[in-house]
């Protein structure tokens, strides 16, 4: 098929990749020196240490705030030594009911001119409210509904203030993150904030994630309260009689610490970390710290398919079926509401998987196939209220690594009802499946956003921008060819289901 009939927002985009080699130099604590002797541009991140989470006697702390996070270039940094300080994580609190047993901020990380914040500790039981700092801390229980970081947000450019503390809820919020503000308390702890990705390292990583609130009575069998992507620490839950305690902060990460519960085990925050780094064709020399060489791809030739469904039915020049021998039409209304209402059929193990360029019997894409790494966003919802069996909701978003079905990237589906799952597949049909901690509570008929993304090694699965799953077992290999799809899989009940899709999106990057 020409590329002419394919729709205006398919695009090709960056064709020409090319290759750059950096010298990385990492700090990972105390002070220690960059040692500059010939001069040039350098790159810089600079994460300063997570906020403890709060602590409380018989009550529920916040999440403890991230550590401020700064990125940016040294223009024509000079020649001369430049000493690189890595914070600490915010100190563990201790027990107890006064203000001085609260845990501690995090520490300050620089290097030449760039300061990062520490994170701010986490509200504590019974009047003390959180801390200000790169991120806020979230409000702990009892401390008059108070707000994140005090009255203060985070630091403004390094962070956001920590979720509330809500009046006879009594669990804490989640502490605030580089990219967004911790969610403030439910009957659960609130989520901490999560932070900001980086690839200076030449490994794509999360710094700076909030901590998650402590949830009160330890409840949060519902809804874990989960530390913000960035190194954030768990909040204090209790799952099937387990109580799980304050979780640390990760190290190196500037994460805050997850809330403790009563009596439970209190928290620190993350260490932070200073990492520099410049072309190795850019004439600068320098010394210190760990120091390491990577080859880094820019320029990558990327591909985006964007299509939005207003009732019209699936063009089969782009969209066909994946599994059966059924033909498009009996699976296509174009009178729906919203987008464009695909069904199951009545017959057990009725299909209804469509893919992106792929025709019925399996045949040969007529869209370039997207490469590794692939990122797929949709947005469905359910055509009827209640749905059958494990499948039934039709919620099944896939990144296929060959048109055989095998080597899958990707597969979210919800588990008996109650938990999403993704399921990664490889080559010989084995396959494992990683169940979410997030609840299914999409068996209605209200609109979803999904995000089912293959970066390298891991997959991930995403729900209305909250991370659900993450698998990295079999992973397709670099150079596989993926093939986007949706679908229902009405799997093992004779009962018809059926879904709206009414927008989807698909690249390369």
């Amino acid at each position: 098929m020409a590329l002419a009939k394919l729709p205006s927002l398919y695009e090709q985009l960056n064709s020409t990749p090319t290759s750059q080699d950096y010298k990385v130099h990492t700090f990972t604590s105390g002070t220690n020196n960059f040692v500059v002797t010939t001069g040039g541009d350098v790159e810089y991140l600079v994460v300063a240490g997570g906020g403890a989470g709060g602590s409380a006697n018989a009550g529920n702390g916040g999440g403890g705030g991230a550590g401020g996070m700064l990125t940016g270039t040294f223009s024509n940094l000079s020649t001369g030594t430049y000493p690189a300080v890595v914070g600490v994580g915010g100190a563990v609190g201790t027990n107890g009911t006064s203000s001085s047993n609260q845990g501690g901020n995090g520490g300050t990380s620089s290097i030449n001119s760039i300061s990062a914040t520490g994170g701010g500790a986490g509200g504590y039981y019974p009047s003390t409210n959180a801390r200000s700092g790169g991120s806020g801390g979230g409000g702990g229980q009892n401390n008059t509904g108070g707000i994140g970081g005090g009255a203060n947000s985070g630091t403004s450019g390094q962070g956001h203030a920590g979720g509330k503390y809500i009046v006879n809820i009594n669990s804490g919020g989640g502490g605030g993150g580089a990219s967004q503000v911790g969610a403030d308390a439910l009957y659960e702890g609130g989520h901490g904030g999560d932070g900001l990705q980086s690839y200076i390292s030449g490994t794509l990583s999360h710094y700076s994630g909030g901590g998650g609130g402590s949830s009160h009575g330890g409840k949060g069998s519902t809804n874990l309260p989960i530390g913000g992507l960035g190194g954030g620490g768990m909040g204090n839950y209790n799952l099937s009689g387990t109580v799980q305690g304050g979780v640390n902060g990760t190290a190196n990460t500037g994460g805050g610490g997850g809330g403790a519960g009563e009596n439970s085990s209190m928290s620190s925050g993350g260490s932070g970390i200073v990492i520099v780094r410049y072309k190795t064709s850019s004439g600068v020399v320098a010394t210190g710290g760990t120091e390491t060489n990577i080859s880094q791809v820019s320029g990558v030739s990327k591909q985006r398919f964007v299509e939005t469904f207003s009732g019209s039915a699936l063009d089969s020049d782009r969209w066909g079926i994946f599994d059966g021998t059924v033909t498009m039409s009996d699976y296509i209304d174009a009178n729906s509401g919203g987008g464009v209402l695909l069904t199951s059929g009545t017959a057990i193990y009725a299909g209804g998987t469509f893919g992106l360029g792929v025709t019925s019997g399996d045949s040969v894409p007529t869209i370039a196939p997207f490469g590794n790494p692939c990122t797929m966003i949709y947005n469905l919802r359910s055509a009827t209220a209640t749905q059958p069996n494990t499948h039934g909701a039709g919620m099944v978003g896939q990144i296929r690594g060959d048109m055989a079905g095998n080597n899958s990237a990707l597969w979210c589906e919800r588990a008996s009802f109650t938990k999403w799952k993704q399921r990664n597949i490889n080559a010989s049909g084995s396959q494992n499946d990683v169940q979410s901690t997030e609840p299914y509570t999409q068996d209605n008929q209200n609109w979803h956003n999904f995000r089912l993304e293959l970066d390298a090694s891991v997959t991930k699965g995403s729900i209305d921008g909250v991370l659900a799953t993450t698998n990295s077992t079999y992973t397709p290999a670099t150079g596989v060819k993926l093939t986007p799809m949706f679908g229902i899989q009405n799997q093992g009940n004779g009962s018809a289901t059926s879904l709206e899709i009414n927008y989807c999106e698909v690249y390369n990057r």
